[in-house]
């Protein structure tokens, strides 16, 4: 990718990565003049796929947390529960926010609403442990099960030993 003894990116790949940004970009412009209209499902998608891009980085770019906040924020607006989750584990977490249980808290539950298991499971944690809410055994217990029957992995082996 780049040559050892100049440094330089070779040219072919440098072309390359400024049209995949230019298209990028160009992509990133259309939804927000769009602002959610047409095709509405596959732009928050899109914004939700930018929020978990920069929330987590990949192998061209790192986190950008700030980016991530916003690219979330718009798509959990819509009410799309990954992006309800990715929101809530910055919250959980602090990342480019300030740690708030209670704002986690209430974005993993709307997710959990509608049925996000890893959501579900983040809320038997939260009452499990106590965080930002009084620990209560009954709701975790509830969390749990909720986890478990949407197919959460940990949460099935958790529940199990319940049983």
């Amino acid at each position: 990718l780049v040559n050892k003894r100049s440094g330089k990116m070779n040219r072919s790949l440098k072309v390359i990565f400024i049209i995949a940004t230019l298209v990028l970009v160009g992509c990133t412009k259309q939804i927000i003049k769009s602002g959610v209209t047409d095709n509405a499902e596959t732009e928050i998608k899109l914004m939700h796929s930018y929020c978990y891009k920069n929330l987590y980085g990949n192998l061209v770019t790192n986190a950008n947390y700030s980016i991530a906040y916003k690219w979330c924020a718009m798509s959990a607006e819509h009410g799309y529960p990954k992006s309800l989750t990715l929101l809530a584990e910055m919250y959980y977490l602090g990342l480019y926010v300030e740690q708030n249980y209670q704002h986690a808290y209430d974005y993993y539950l709307m997710a959990a609403d509608k049925n996000n298991a890893h959501a579900q499971w983040m809320l038997y944690d939260i009452y499990s442990n106590g965080l930002g809410r009084e620990a209560s055994e009954l709701e975790a217990k509830e969390w749990l099960f909720k986890a478990a029957s949407s197919g959460h992995e940990r949460a099935i082996k958790q529940a199990a030993l319940y049983e």
